[in-house]
């Protein structure tokens, strides 16, 4: 039984179902807030101030899907964030208070501009590509 909606366009195909994450929701979510140990250099990151959590629904999709598509391929999806008593937080990877490696603004909590958001985003997973790999 063909299990396509719509016809795949000429060059791409369907990723196997065996090399998908397929458990539900919750079962994802935990693993994305509680990932393994940097232990080589396949992890993608993301950066989320608030964290995981407090995404908006639309977003979390987004992470999950990075999730289900990699994870079986021995990728970690990470969602870093600014949450002070939170393991995912960038200061537990990073030394923020390196001024080599983080701007005055950032450790602070200062970036302006109407592109803040991905401004810090990107901040901060530059030094997390240098040091830890990934993409």
């Amino acid at each position: 039984m063909d299990s396509q909606i719509y016809p795949i366009p000429a060059g791409l195909y369907a990723i196997p179902t065996h090399l998908l994450d397929l458990r539900p929701d919750s079962e994802v979510d935990h693993d994305l807030l509680h990932p393994k140990p940097v232990l080589n250099e396949k992890n993608i990151w993301f950066f989320w101030h608030t964290g995981y959590t407090h995404m908006h629904p639309y977003t979390r999709r987004n992470i999950r899907a990075w999730h289900r598509r990699f994870s079986k391929q021995g990728w970690t999806i990470r969602v870093l964030d600014r949450l002070p008593s939170s393991p995912l937080n960038v200061a537990n990877f990073l030394d923020i208070s390196d001024p080599g490696t983080f701007p005055r603004a950032f450790v602070d909590g200062t970036i302006g501009g109407d592109y803040a958001p991905q401004h810090t985003s990107d901040l901060v997973r530059w030094p997390l590509l240098l040091k830890y790999g990934g993409v």
